[in-house]
């Protein structure tokens, strides 16, 4: 879905000035290959190992925009025939924070290239992925990775509560049920090296009366990088494809 369905809940969001970024010490599993539809990242760590991620050169299924449930049945077949599908944010922020880390390696010039993708994609449309946000009238919020999938996997976590930037987060709990990771200055550097932009999080901020199911996702505009945990299931986005294969534990 192009951004501009998106901008009205950035509206009057203040862009802050660019950061400078950390420096970041590059993995000695890391290397990529510049394929001829796809970069190919080899040391990413995800989940309970290091993996080689393909990241595909162009919008998943020729920019076709799908609702996620849609883009599940997609993914299952994908996968069963070796192509690309879509991946939960996990997956996504994973790669992302390789390339990062990565960036002044001897791989920079095609990190760059593949970053600039990753941005100009941000900018143009919402991106969806496969993690899905149940929220809860009482307890604890789910948190559904790899929605739809064999591996399908839950979190619960508290995630609704007021919008915020990412490096004023005081609570990093939900940053970790939704991206794996709690290290809010990093999650700030990654986004922030992609987009220029710092990074926001947008959720629901208050208990709802019944079960609000809201798919996450990631977009880019003058006002920040938005790590939207709030888009409606039956909207349909286009996505970022990937593959992924563990090469060790």
């Amino acid at each position: 879905m192009p951004i501009d369905r998106y901008l009205g809940k950035l509206e009057g969001i203040r862009t802050s000035n660019k950061i400078i970024l950390p420096a970041s010490a590059p993995s000695t599993d890391f290397s990529l290959e510049d394929l001829t539809l796809s970069w190919r990242v080899n040391g990413v760590v995800y989940r309970n190992g290091i993996y080689t991620v393909d990241l595909l050169k162009v919008l998943l299924s020729h920019r076709t925009s799908r609702v996620q449930d849609q883009w599940s049945e997609y993914s299952r077949n994908a996968i069963s025939n070796a192509q690309f599908y879509v991946g939960d944010f996990p997956l996504y922020y994973s790669l992302f924070t390789s390339l990062f880390k990565n960036k002044d390696s001897e791989y920079k010039h095609e990190i760059e290239q593949a970053k600039l993708f990753i941005k100009e994609s941000m900018f143009k449309y919402w991106l969806s992925t496969l993690t899905r946000i149940a929220y809860t009238p009482s307890g604890k919020d789910r948190v559904i990775h790899n929605h739809g999938l064999p591996d399908q996997y839950e979190v619960q976590e508290e995630i609704r509560g007021p919008d915020e930037w990412v490096k004023n987060a005081s609570d990093k709990r939900a940053y970790k049920a939704i991206l794996d990771s709690e290290d809010t200055a990093e999650i700030q550097a990654v986004f922030n090296w992609i987009t220029e932009k710092d990074a926001y999080l947008w959720r629901v901020n208050t208990k709802p009366k019944k079960i609000d199911e809201r798919v996450a996702g990631f977009v880019a505009n003058s006002g920040g990088a938005d790590l939207g945990c709030y888009g409606n299931p039956e909207y349909s986005n286009p996505s970022l494809g990937v593959r992924r294969a563990k090469i060790k534990t």
